[in-house]
């Protein structure tokens, strides 16, 4: 029997209930912590030419079912070039008009999305085309989802509760004219609701912050907030992966399942000492972020040690605002066996039994 795919259900509002822009600030932003969205980078669009390619997810290794189908502008299928680190954080910032119930929005609107910029903002020309050039791409991009393993015994309920198959365009969107500022503009219209959206919704993969995380602010030696620091589609990319792991792990501290978590209170107890929140002591914990894996995943490999140096540094901005901010509790550089160069960043969060 052939299988049979179904859109996501919810109707949304027609593009004429929205003839008139006006400044919108997201209440939250939305992350997308499915391992599936996620590996999609992992694979050039030539190696995702086939149909069912197998995924395995969560720690039972579920197998999924993924078809990609990438064309261009005049519907031929396109093998070169991949789904980007920065084509996510376009996603997930629709993703939050979506949640936010604003179906309606220009580009510059997802741009301020990006980075939590009000209306008085004016974004570059060529900020404004990334995003546009990325919203296009994600426009033409076929996807099908077989989860029918994933949800067959989903926490033990009935797979008919579920919704197994999905099919859509990456983002289902149609041209639309509306009135912003007094003046006539294109905008984009939410036709559907997103399918990695739907698809981490009913996995229970997503999360939400406060999008005031995404406007990174100095933070002088008093702790006192400056001036923002520019984005760069580079730094948006790295702010954007640095959010979800980060999110990622605070998921995971909540369960106390953050890997080495169980052996080192093990240990602890068998020593008969408190749950030290010591950095040192907290670097077993799994919550370390290698600035090798952060460049490969921005694909900003093979880069000059003076531009490595200077992102490093950016990171460690962003990790200081989010620290002034009470997004997480500290952090701190460690170092990788022997050698004394700085390996990455440990996360700290504000740890309870």
């Amino acid at each position: 029997m052939e299988d049979t795919y179904w859109k996501a259900s919810d109707e949304l509002p027609d593009a004429a209930d929205n003839t008139a822009l006006h400044a919108f600030l997201l209440e939250k932003h939305i992350i997308l912590t499915a391992k599936l969205p996620n590996l999609l980078e992992e694979k050039n669009y030539a190696d995702w030419n086939r149909p069912n390619i197998k995924i395995n997810v969560g720690r039972k290794e579920i197998p999924i079912y993924v078809t990609l189908s990438p064309m261009d502008e005049n519907g031929k299928r396109i093998t070169q070039g991949k789904y980007t680190e920065y084509d996510k954080q376009v996603y997930d910032a629709i993703c939050s008009f979506y949640f936010c119930k604003c179906y309606t929005f220009t580009v510059a609107m997802v741009y301020r999305a990006m980075i939590n910029e009000t209306q008085s903002g004016a974004p570059s020309e060529q900020s404004l085309a990334e995003v546009e050039a990325s919203i296009e791409a994600q426009r033409r991009i076929e996807v099908k989802i077989n989860a029918a393993e994933q949800f067959a015994d989903w926490k033990g309920k009935d797979p008919s509760e579920y919704k197994l198959m999905f099919e859509d365009k990456l983002l289902n969107l149609s041209l639309v004219e509306t009135v912003t500022g007094g003046q006539t503009v294109k905008a984009y219209h939410l036709e559907e609701k997103p399918v990695f959206y739907e698809y981490a919704e009913q996995a229970e993969q997503l999360t939400t912050i406060k999008p005031e995380l995404l406007g990174i602010r100095k933070i002088d030696s008093h702790g006192r907030f400056g001036s923002r620091i520019p984005n760069t589609k580079n730094r948006i990319a790295i702010k954007g992966y640095l959010l979800r792991r980060m999110a990622i792990m605070q998921r995971d501290y909540k369960k106390n399942a953050l890997p080495g978590y169980k052996r080192y209170k093990k240990r602890q107890e068998k020593e008969d000492k408190p749950i030290d929140k010591s950095p040192v002591d907290f670097l077993e914990l799994g919550n370390k972020i290698a600035y090798t894996k952060v460049f490969e995943r921005v694909d900003m490999t093979g880069q000059s040690r003076s531009e490595e140096k200077r992102y490093k540094e950016y990171m460690l901005q962003c990790c200081e605002y989010w620290k002034a901010v009470g997004f997480i509790d500290g952090y701190t550089e460690y170092t990788s066996g022997t050698k004394s160069r700085k390996s990455g960043i440990a996360i700290l969060f504000n740890f309870t039994e």
